[in-house]
């Protein structure tokens, strides 16, 4: 894009925030880290805006501001300027720091990593790496200036373009991986795929799709540069403005969708929902919303046109900037919500949304302005957590529909710990054994799949006692299906979910979200309470047998909770909760931590006692993997430092298994006495009570799934190589099922065999194939009755929210040939609201008929 990306970016090297892979740095997870928020260019926020434009602050430059802000896990901004510094804000807009580069101008906009590291490119052949403080880290030079802003794929490198008419690939370290050479200028933004491919338009006027080694997937030929940056819609469809006057949809594999022809040229990048629908600007004078389809559903003057690419917030509303001064707020059926002037300037920047519905956005009078609403703060549900914290989001959760549940009779399996459900918390029990007492599915069949609004990532689904699902997705809600696949109902969250749901007495369900809250919410999908943490909540609750739930949270803290919310105690480590707590039969609470240290806690939360897994306090040492804990008192337990630990009951220690990379999954025990565990060597390993290898199974990428066990000793564990594996207890493969995508989620096991997982392809799956008798290693105190497989309806008996509406995608690949049952998919829903209200008025100087929809001729009325 001309003036208005750029650069620079990113991936943080250790502090890996969703991966435990030092190897593999990551974009930083927070409120709006890049330009355009996220890798696939959606400009799609999960906080709230502003609703009133009130001014909070702003805060003046030496020069223009082109550059789009980015926000920091704790507020700060960052923004470059004509003025050849990069500027970090505090969230009350007082400077931080500001560091020179050299005669060289910042049009691009910064990006930050999961360490703090500021990534920013200049116009003067700079890359830059700058720490949180703002001292240089390193820099690299390129043959032609660096507007585009970089995007950080899963592996770790930083991709951006150049005007010397090359897409680069940079290590974190500055070190070139590789680059590709187009026919012109790359002023695009680079946006990556759920494949890894790298999507980026060009001056040569082609849209290119590249493979994250730089080959060539396909390319697109418009009619004209392609300023605009993509982004990739919920389906993979790719949207991109053009110079040609026209927005495009092209498919996965390169071909044409549809187009719709504006009056000029469409160089803003465009934003995507979570339902599919496209926002984009243009210089007509017009900001477009459409459907997926390419139907328009509105459109709304913003003279003299816009090069800024619009944000969209939680609740559907647009935010954008005009070349005319002015910020435009509308609302989801495109009327106005509010506009400020700025100081008689065009503004290029591209709003970013913070949480408590802060705005940023600069514009050509030298500014960073943000905007906030002082009565948009909402009053925490629950109890006030200990320490008090403002609340993050303005987001008030909603149940999105009236559950409809039929229950049956709850079957009693014996296993290692009694449980409501065969699969009621994240690794089955307390004890986080991850084995269950049923026979799982000895075939790949499909019995139903479901697709939310973004994808199933580390959230692993629990089965309760009359086969009611639950997973959270990072389309920010928490799911409820019936055992036949229809939705009973869905809640959202104010962020992504990726914390496991726990399922307690009387079918109370429990969950944690990147919104920095842990909820429960009753059986039928009502809010029973909140409670605020300090940071995310990842952890998967685990719930002990007097009701109180325990998990952890990105503030550092394990928290343990009483049954109605209020808070027992908390115990503060010296880094990140990843690790999901497990509870022996004392009631002792084990869990880990970035700290590098296994911690074991009494139940009043005091510490018993502690153990290191290396000698500094680093990733290299960190603990991601939950423990469990063997009948003998035995914890098993991975590390990020390549080992699998077992520990006596008082932490001295046993023996470590050594893998090839690192043990980010949570060991499984099987009845045997066997331990099971995954690594991102890409093995599955199987090892004796002894610490002896038995066997190990080869899978086609990286493991960071937890095995599940069955009855008969086969395991069960999926893979980013898309696929969901089973594996006899002897090391061979049973089957193998294939997703559209990588699947980090952890298997459930139902008691009819079904196996539940989720994938990055959006969908949670139920693998099922019937048999004639079920295998069971004891005998339960009902025996299960199994059913066939059902056949879903055609619609589902509720509906998720039509604000965040999943779109159906192809049904994966089977391996297995036998008959699959026809894919469960979510109900569609009508669009919002079509054009402009008939009682819109034209602005100044423009003409307006009676007629309805309105479109722009000409960029001098409506027609």
């Amino acid at each position: 894009m001309r003036r208005q990306t750029a650069v620079s970016v990113l991936c943080g090297l250790l502090f890996l925030f969703f991966e435990c892979n030092a190897a593999w740095p990551q974009l930083a997870d927070t409120p709006w880290p890049m330009f355009r928020r996220d890798a696939r260019h959606t400009g799609l926020s999960s906080y709230s805006g502003s609703q009133t434009g009130t001014l909070l602050w702003s805060y003046e430059t030496g020069s223009y501001v082109d550059s789009s802000p980015v926000v920091g896990s704790d507020g700060r901004v960052y923004v470059g300027s004509y003025d050849e510094n990069i500027y970090a804000l505090t969230s009350a807009g007082a400077l931080l720091w500001s560091y020179g580069l050299k005669s060289e101008v910042v049009w691009s906009s910064p990006a930050i990593g999961s360490d703090g590291r500021v990534y920013v490119g200049t116009d003067g052949l700079g890359f830059y790496a700058l720490t949180s403080t703002g001292s240089l880290l390193w820099s690299t030079h390129n043959p032609g200036g660096l507007y585009s802003s970089p995007a950080i794929g899963s592996d770790g490198r930083v991709y951006m373009g150049s005007w010397d008419y090359r897409v680069y690939s940079y290590t974190s370290a500055g070190s070139l991986s590789w680059s590709y050479v187009t026919g012109s200028y790359v002023y695009s933004s680079p946006a990556i795929g759920a494949d890894g491919r790298v999507y980026v338009g060009s001056d040569d006027d082609n849209v290119y799709a590249l493979t994250s080694t730089g080959s060539l997937v396909w390319s697109y030929v418009t009619g004209g540069n392609v300023w605009s940056s993509p982004a990739i819609g919920p389906d993979g469809q790719i949207y991109t403005g053009c110079s040609d006057n026209h927005i495009y949809a092209l498919t996965p594999s390169g071909s044409f969708a549809w187009s719709y022809g504006t009056v000029y040229s469409v160089e803003s990048s465009p934003a995507v929902d979570s339902s599919g629908q496209v926002y984009v600007g243009s210089w007509d004078d017009s900001i477009f919303a459409f459907t997926s389809t390419g139907s328009l559903l509105w459109s709304y003057l913003i003279p003299p046109g816009t090069f800024s690419s619009p944000a969209v917030d939680s609740e559907g509303r647009v935010y954008v900037g005009s070349y005319d001064y002015d910020i435009f707020a509308l609302t989801s059926t495109g009327s106005l919500l509010w506009t400020y002037t700025t100081g008689a300037a065009s503004v290029d920047s591209s709003p970013a949304i913070g949480s408590g519905g802060r705005l940023y956005v600069a514009s050509w009078d030298n500014r960073i302005y943000a905007f906030y609403d002082p009565t948009a703060t909402p009053t925490p549900t629950g109890p006030t957590p200990t320490p008090t914290l403002t609340p993050t989001i303005t987001l008030t959760p909603t149940i999105t529909a009236t559950p409809t549940i039929t229950p049956t009779s709850t079957k009693t399996p014996t296993g290692p710990t009694p449980t409501p459900g065969p699969w009621p918390m994240f690794r089955h029990d307390v004890r986080h054994t991850g084995q269950s007492s049923y026979k799982g599915s000895p075939a790949p069949g499909l019995k139903w799949s479901y697709v939310t609004g973004f994808r199933i990532s580390y959230s692993s689904p629990a089965i309760g006692s009359d086969g009611t699902v639950y997973v959270g997705s990072q389309d920010d809600r928490i799911y409820s299906f019936s055992a036949d696949g229809t939705l009973s109902w869905s809640y959202v969250t104010g962020w992504d979910v990726n914390s496991s749901p726990a399922i307690g007495s009387g079918g109370t369900m429990y969950a944690g979200s990147s919104d920095n809250r842990f909820y429960s919410l009753n059986a039928d999908g009502s809010l029973s309470w909140t409670y605020e943490t300090g940071y995310f909540v990842y952890s998967s609750p685990t719930i002990d047998s007097s009701g109180k739930v325990y998990f952890g949270s990105l503030d550092k803290r394990l928290y343990c909770l009483n049954a109605g919310g209020t808070l027992s105690w908390s115990y503060t480590t010296g880094n990140r909760v990843y690790s999901s707590p497990a509870i022996d039969l004392s009631g002792r609470v084990y869990f880990g931590s970035w700290d590098n240290r296994l911690r074991v806690l009494d139940s009043d939360g005091t510490l018993s006692w502690s153990y290191v897994t290396g000698e500094s306090n680093t990733f290299w040492n960190a603990i991601r993997s939950s423990p469990a804990l063997s009948d003998e008192g035995r914890i098993y337990m991975g590390s990020c430092d390549n080992l699998l630990f077992c520990l006596n009951s008082d932490g001295s220690f046993v023996w470590s298994y050594t893998t090839g990379l690192e043990v980010g999954s949570s060991p499984a025990l099987g009845s045997d006495g066997k331990v099971y565990m995954s690594s991102y060597d890409n093995r599955l390993y199987c090892l004796t009570a002894d610490g002896a290898l038995s066997w190990s199974y080869v899978a086609g990428y990286r493991l960071f799934s937890s095995p599940a066990v069955d009855s008969g000793g086969t395991v069960y564990v999926g893979s980013w190589d898309n696929r969901l594996y089973s594996v006899n207890s002897d090391g061979s493969l049973s089957w193998s099922y294939v997703t559209a995508d990588d699947i980090m989620s952890s298997p459930a096991i139902g008691s009819d065999g079904t196996i539940y997982i989720g994938s990055y392809d959006n969908r949670l799956y139920a693998i099922y194939v019937n048999v004639p008798t079920p295998t069971i290693s004891a005998t339960p105190t009902a025996t299960p009755t199994l059913t066939g497989t059902p056949t879903p309806a055609a619609t589902s008996t509720s509906s998720p929210t039509p604000t965040n509406t999943p779109l159906p995608t192809a049904t994966p690949t089977i391996t297995s040939t036998s008959t699959a049952t026809p894919t469960r998919t979510p109900l569609s829903f009508p669009a919002r609201v079509n054009f402009q209200p008939s009682g819109a008025t034209a602005p100044d100087g423009y003409l307006k008929d009676s007629s309805d929809p309105y479109t722009p001729a000409m960029g001098y009325g409506w027609q």
